[in-house]
């Protein structure tokens, strides 16, 4: 499943791995879903999105008693939700085991209907305590979110508890961030890198096995303009109409610094400043400069009032930069 920014793509699988759990409950067929991410910050939120769904799916109960007991089974609501090697921040529907268990994989068993949450190292420290890597089968489905991000090798480590005849779902967008590898693998001359491409991102590599595939299109959070512009610059190589039904943009204000005027023009959504500076490595003083302004205006609250909470972000390469644009606009950036 590819979905491109703001389609909704984690909404949907936290659903989506309700829904399988539901046919499962309701047919009686034992089911332990495995959720997995390249970093514990992608897979807690996977996992809480899980939670939030259910969470949901409980106020629909409550309020249409008749409609949940014409489609859906109690036992959903009760599902054990499971993480694995957890550092905490979860909901407290969420069991941690590596605070409550000191065999999780015999926690895993003792439930015929759950869903786990683990990193691929995660998964790999639950099953090498056996005799054997394989033959676990821990898991009936496992779903691999922001696979975009995620090694060959990496998927290999999730779905090392995967039972015979297990499926696997891959979530991501290959046109966002890859695997960060820092080197030149188009003339890697090894041959075993250049026939199996292990450096590529999952996504890559499933979809050039033409594997069942779809395509998330509109975007809930961009502006349509920004939608416009990436469906015909990016997305359009991959068959998607991305496309964006929102059309809120800045309240217009007036500005004292002309730069700024231009910048913050609500009739222009999405706006490139292009300069010439090149002496800059790890902070670049001249572009937080042109920041500086633009900050200070969007957060004056006689005008627009946004901060780093509610409607105000900034995006940078280098730590050293968003440490700088954090003391010099403390009210206006936080650490994220």
């Amino acid at each position: 499943m590819q979905g491109p920014p703001g389609t909704g793509k984690s909404y949907s699988t936290a659903f989506a791995a309700l829904a399988r759990m539901q046919g499962a409950l309701a047919a009686g067929i034992p089911q332990r879903l495995f959720l997995s991410c390249k970093t514990h910050s992608a897979t807690d939120v996977l996992l809480s999105g899980v939670a939030g769904a259910r969470d949901e799916l409980g106020r629909l109960r409550a309020k249409r008693p008749d409609i949940w007991a014409w489609h859906f089974e109690d036992g959903l609501l009760t599902l054990p939700l499971l993480r694995i090697a957890g550092r905490g921040g979860l909901p407290e529907t969420v069991q941690n085991l590596a605070k409550t268990e000191a065999d999780p994989a015999r926690a895993i068993l003792s439930h015929t209907h759950c869903i786990v949450g683990a990193t691929p190292g995660g998964i790999y420290g639950l099953v090498k305590g056996g005799k054997s890597l394989f033959g676990h089968a821990l898991c009936d489905l496992l779903i691999l979110d922001e696979a975009s991000q995620m090694s060959l090798p990496e998927a290999m480590l999730a779905a090392l508890p995967l039972a015979p005849g297990g499926r696997v779902v891959v979530v991501g967008d290959p046109r966002q961030m890859p695997p960060i590898v820092h080197h030149a693998w188009e003339t890697e001359p090894r041959r075993t890198f250049q026939q199996y491409r292990s450096y590529e991102s999952l996504f890559d590599t499933l979809v050039a096995l033409d594997p069942p595939y779809l395509r998330f299109e509109e975007s809930f959070r961009l502006h349509a303009a920004m939608a416009r512009f990436l469906r015909d610059e990016v997305y359009i190589h991959d068959g998607i109409d991305y496309h964006s039904r929102r059309t809120k943009a800045l309240a217009a204000c007036s500005y004292d610094d002309p730069f700024v005027a231009a910048v913050l023009d609500p009739a222009y959504p999405l706006v490139v400043i292009v300069h010439a500076e090149e002496g800059s490595q790890t902070r670049n003083a001249y572009e937080e400069a042109l920041v500086g302004p633009l900050l200070r205006a969007l957060a004056d609250p006689e005008g627009h009032g946004l901060s780093a909470r509610d409607g105000l972000g900034v995006v940078v390469p280098h730590r050293a930069q968003r440490v700088a644009l954090r003391q010099a606009l403390p009210g206006a950036v936080r650490s994220g």
